[in-house]
């Protein structure tokens, strides 16, 4: 029993995903699912981590900021195509802190999710 912990040599990961459904807008969605769910498992498993999450003030001046900057940081390097999955990961982690949090505040930041077509 020389083998690490979860490696196998019969194990082989096949594609799940076909070529013609592996586009922006399934990447951009799943990139918010994966960040909206990292701090809900967070508090699922610790709740006491939710805490700090509740004392964590987020302005809606803060998250304009913040999105405003990922484009304008995109743009300087010229990375179009990079924006929507860029703004999909940073609002999936705040849809995650506000679903953690269970703040029933920022009702826009769920509006911009939905015009986005991130869920």
């Amino acid at each position: 029993m020389s083998c690490a912990a979860g490696v196998s040599l019969e194990f082989q990961i096949e594609n799940l995903i076909t070529s013609k459904d592996s586009n922006l807008r399934y990447l951009r969605q799943l990139t918010f699912g994966t960040a909206s769910s990292c701090l809900l498992a967070l508090v699922e498993s610790f709740p006491s981590e939710k805490v700090w999450l509740e004392q964590a003030s987020l302005s809606n001046q803060k998250i304009i900021k913040d999105i405003l900057f990922i484009i304008f940081k995109h743009c300087l390097k010229f990375q179009y195509r990079l924006i929507p999955i860029a703004l999909a990961d940073y609002l999936g982690r705040l849809v995650g802190h506000l679903k953690a949090a269970h703040s029933t505040e920022k009702q826009w930041v769920y509006k911009l999710v939905t015009l986005l077509d991130l869920e």
